[in-house]
């Protein structure tokens, strides 16, 4: 009676733990785990001149069917799942598609554009060979469609020369780019082109829409897988290589007001073209080296109407 009580015990156990495990990986994993520990006691209480009951040691020989056929890794559509149900995705996606669809075309035609631009602007973007795109990677999201509301050190210059291409149907689609001219703590002009991270715009969206189920605290995660998805993906594209510079910022605990009175974003991007123009000098003592091996002076030149304490706070 006993053994036969101990029988249908464990028959019912494994058909339970089959089901879970069948429904749960997790549940599945707890399972293997409990008996993995049983199993090591069972053998303790061997060592030691005891024996389990036959419904017990019935059990643990069934598990070893449960642990070599039913507990699998998880599907690629099980993963899928999990990503989309713990949001961590959104910032891929969004990276890849920021690139592909946009930053790719864009990107190697840049130094041509510039080099347009210069011709009919008194070569205000003076270095061709180093001036890139800055994107502008805020970790709140928000995003602004005009720069000088939010800092008055931020003025719209001119655009680049439009780009059209064939894409999707469309027949020559524009892409622009936008040069700003941002005035320095000295009152001294810098040009560079600029804007912003689009896709963090529907971060920020997202976060704002119940139905999303995306959380500040999500954004924030998001933004920055956002700025190394993107990152790792600029860094092996051959393309756009040169081309560009990621401009992070954290201005999560800085109000819209605050930033505007303190200039915040002026001095972000000032201090990246202040790296920039560190590129450029070294790049046109290079060049005067290779030009003029015998008179290239070791002593860099500055350039005309810049400061170097220019961006110096941040």
């Amino acid at each position: 009676m006993c053994m036969h009580m101990y029988m249908c015990k464990s028959f019912y156990l494994h058909v339970g733990c089959h089901y879970i495990c069948k429904t749960s990986n997790l549940a599945a994993y707890l399972f293997v785990r409990w008996l993995e520990h049983l199993k090591m006691y069972s053998s303790v209480l061997k060592a030691t001149g005891f024996h389990l009951c036959l419904g017990l040691q019935t059990l643990l020989f069934l598990s070893g069917k449960v642990i070599s056929s039913v507990v699998q890794k998880p599907t690629t559509v099980e993963v899928s799942e999990i990503c989309e149900k713990q949001k961590m995705n959104v910032a891929h996606g969004l990276a890849w598609s920021f690139y592909l669809g946009y930053l790719k075309l864009v990107l190697p035609n840049l130094k041509k554009a510039v080099s347009s631009f210069n011709k009919e602007n008194s070569n205000l973007l003076w270095c061709e060979e180093t001036c890139k795109l800055h994107i502008l990677i805020p970790l709140s999201c928000r995003i602004h469609s005009n720069l000088s509301e939010v800092d008055s050190k931020i003025e719209f210059l001119k655009d680049l020369p439009l780009l059209h291409i064939d894409r999707a149907g469309v027949k020559g689609r524009v892409y622009k780019n936008s040069v700003y001219k941002i005035v320095d703590e000295d009152q001294m002009p810098n040009y560079c082109i600029v804007e912003y991270a689009t896709p963090l715009l529907t971060l920020y969206e997202m976060s704002r829409i119940t139905s999303a189920g995306f959380s500040s605290e999500d954004r924030l995660q998001q933004a920055k897988l956002f700025y190394t998805t993107l990152k790792d993906i600029l860094d092996s594209s051959l393309e756009c290589r040169n081309c560009y510079r990621l401009v992070l910022f954290d201005d999560c605990a800085i109000s819209e007001d605050e930033a505007q009175n303190t200039h915040f974003l002026s001095q972000q991007i000032l201090l990246h073209m202040q790296q920039q123009r560190k590129e450029e000098y070294t790049l046109l003592e290079r060049n005067n080296a290779r030009i003029c091996p015998s008179t290239a002076s070791s002593e860099p030149e500055l350039m005309p109407a810049y400061s170097t304490n220019s961006a110096s706070t941040h």
